[in-house]
């Protein structure tokens, strides 16, 4: 009987370690319905892969309508809204455009494969859409007639209804994420970190720079640095944050040419920060997706859950909130975050509210 007590003793104890809880963010809904894999908000809805959602009350929402037949396999998206339209890469190579503006009867618009404007097959991943051109991190498989694996294409979506093809530049490695800001673009290239390129002439980009932050490894002879991650990328003002295995590397880039170091967020007593329930929020394992909101940068962690980060003195990022659990890709839209679940165990979206995210600067000051 004793062994028996002691083993109820430590399964309750167990369950009471996995109970998700985090500080200054509040889950306020979980929708388990389906398995999403990126998200999107377009005024009062949310749109998850093909799911579109009522969120004006975000502690009820409410499935209004599911368009599956207008995205390429849309368990394989990713998908960003702009004004009325809905932009996606599904089915990995292609690339979509969708009229929203009546949310309740969205129409397809055009849907083009990679292999109808470049002349060989790559993959579509994320993108940003910044007037009218859509920048698509890609890559191929060596073998497939390109002499590189990762590339930037960029798509002129002047008419929805026709995009073309402006430019296209390829380099060592994959890609996944990428953010533009002015004449550059900035290409997370996972193993090899970040690529600086220069989108002044949309039809004839050029690669001005790469960082990278990791391991020497010799390569055919040649000492080379290589990265675990490097995922996904948020850029504000002289400032990139690129998501990396375990951190969150703060780069400057005041110099196109000659990207640094300049700070990092990462796991341990040293970079995390101690709060009232005894949690250190930490990037514990593989922070994917990053989004940047006034002096914060929200970041998706697929095992160490939504970590906030204090980016007002860039070379010192601070953590100032947190909620455990595993999560993919986020959208913020005012006071709520949305996040697409990562888990073995459960899938679907979190809603969660950040309000007092935003209220925290001076208990924070030191």
């Amino acid at each position: 009987m004793k062994y028996i007590s002691l083993i109820i003793i430590i399964f309750l104890v167990s369950c009471l370690i996995y109970i998700p809880h985090g500080e200054n963010i509040k889950k306020i809904k979980k929708l388990t319905k389906y398995r999403y894999s990126d998200v999107a908000v377009y005024k009062n809805y949310v749109i998850a892969d093909c799911s579109i959602i009522d969120v004006k009350d975000p502690k009820k929402p409410r499935f209004v309508k599911e368009i599956c037949d207008l995205i390429k396999n849309p368990m394989d998206d990713t998908i960003l809204v702009k004004e009325n339209y809905l932009y996606y890469t599904g089915g990995v190579s292609y690339f979509g455009i969708i009229d929203i503006t009546d949310i309740t009867n969205p129409k397809l618009l055009s849907s083009v494969a990679s292999d109808e404007i470049l002349p060989q097959y790559v993959h579509f991943a994320k993108f940003t859409i910044l007037g009218d051109y859509a920048y698509i991190s890609s890559w191929d498989y060596p073998g497939s007639g390109f002499t590189h694996w990762g590339s930037l294409t960029i798509i002129n979506i002047s008419d929805p209804r026709s995009p073309k093809l402006e430019g296209y530049v390829g380099f060592e490695g994959s890609s996944f994420g990428n953010a533009v800001q002015g004449d550059y673009a900035y290409v997370a290239a996972k193993e090899n970190g970040m690529y600086i390129i220069n989108i002044k002439d949309k039809k004839e980009p050029w690669v001005v720079s790469n960082f990278r932050e990791g391991d020497a490894r010799f390569d055919r002879g040649i000492e080379r640095r290589y990265m675990a991650g490097g995922y996904c990328v948020a850029v504000k003002g002289n400032y990139a944050y690129l998501t990396d295995l375990g951190r969150i590397l703060v780069v400057d880039i005041s110099n196109p040419y000659k990207p640094r170091l300049a700070a990092k967020y990462e796991s341990g007593k040293e970079y995390g920060v101690k709060f009232s329930q005894g949690y250190v929020a930490y990037t514990a394992g593989r922070p994917f997706d990053i989004e940047i909101e006034g002096d914060y940068a929200y970041v998706a962690d697929e095992y160490g859950g939504i970590i906030v980060l204090d980016i007002s003195e860039p070379t010192k990022p601070k953590c100032v909130g947190y909620y455990t659990g595993g999560y993919k890709n986020i959208a913020i839209s005012g006071n709520y975050l949305y996040a697409v679940i990562n888990s073995a165990l459960e899938s679907g979206l979190t809603i969660f509210d950040i309000s007092k995210i935003k209220k925290l600067k001076e208990k924070f000051k030191k």
